[in-house]
């Protein structure tokens, strides 16, 4: 019985061994092959984005995928215009002579031979004025972007100045600050809108706990939170630093504010940085005051490249079924 044993186990050896040995001849005669699959992948890695790139200029490339690479793949730096449109500018939805009627680039696409600020009177001239070349030519209309270009992104909104209005009232007799916050109604459309197709954060500069529950009672009773936004991300702070460090932290891929200060502080870590108002002047506001200071030439030329200007949230986006 022992030596049975012993001739099987030896056999079970020699059947593994002779399985390695056949493993490792294959392995000799076709490690060619091997070598040539691993050079392919070292080169798709260190040529991937030309490679996409390549792939997205395809003609019969479906407009799904084309979207696709859009949004995940191909970054806005490495697209090039002149030799593939966007899919997003593939439909113009409901052309007018508007000059807010054109075909939306993608988020954040914006011309380099034009200033992208542009102050409230100046955006209502050219809208009085659309048969005006002069005026076309020195002012850019601020592109739409398409909500579904947002599904389930991060993105943060800076309420004060651009959903609500925040005013200030002294008590005659015991001159005590009286804060009021006022919805504005024409920004509830899209505001829930964007609850429902973003992952949408607000957040509100208060000043007191007094202040946050109005601003909570206030988006509750114009259904913003039943509309899709998560209470837990209506945020507060005190001051602008603390929005700037907030929207960061977040990781956003678009913050919307009406002080340029916060979009200057956030350039280098949002990709998509929208003001609401006019580039002529900015707010800073901390806990304790607030202050009006004119923005110079020089700084509005460093920023126009990443900074849009826009009347208002609801003329930023719109709504595509």
């Amino acid at each position: 019985m022992n030596s049975s044993n012993n001739n099987n186990n030896n056999n079970n050896k020699n059947n593994r061994f002779s399985k390695i040995l056949l493993l490792t001849q294959l392995f000799k005669q076709r490690k060619w092959i091997l070598s040539i699959i691993l050079f392919t992948v070292f080169s798709f890695i260190m040529n991937r984005r030309a490679i996409i790139k390549r792939v997205y200029k395809l003609s019969f490339l479906p407009n799904a995928l084309k979207l696709f690479i859009e949004q995940n793949l191909l970054s806005f730096q490495d697209y090039d215009s002149s030799s593939s449109p966007r899919c997003s500018s593939l439909v113009t939805p409901g052309a007018t002579n508007s000059p807010l009627s054109f075909s939306p680039p993608l988020l954040g696409e914006q011309k380099n031979n034009a200033s992208l600020f542009i102050s409230k009177e100046d955006l209502l001239n050219n809208n009085n004025n659309n048969n005006s070349n002069n005026n076309n030519n020195d002012i850019i209309v601020v592109p739409r972007v398409p909500l579904n270009q947002l599904f389930k992104k991060k993105i943060c909104i800076s309420t004060i100045g651009t959903i609500f209005e925040k005013k200030i009232n002294y008590d005659q007799i015991t001159d005590k600050k009286v804060s009021e916050f006022i919805f504005k109604e024409s920004e509830k459309d899209i505001l829930v809108k964007l609850a429902k197709e973003a992952d949408l954060y607000l957040i509100t500069m208060v000043e007191n706990e007094q202040e946050e529950k109005q601003v909570d009672q206030l988006l509750s009773e114009f259904g913003i939170y039943n509309s899709g936004l998560n209470k837990n991300k209506s945020l507060f702070c005190s001051t602008s630093q603390g929005k700037g460090h907030i929207s960061r932290h977040l990781e956003v891929i678009l913050h919307i504010d009406d002080d340029i200060s916060v979009l200057q502080m956030l350039k280098p870590f949002v990709k998509y940085l929208v003001l609401i108002g006019s580039i002529t002047t900015t707010t800073s506001t901390t806990s304790s005051s607030t202050t009006t200071t004119p923005t110079t030439t020089r700084n509005s030329e460093s920023d126009k490249q990443r900074i849009s200007s826009t009347l208002s949230i609801s003329n930023y986006f719109y709504y595509s079924a």
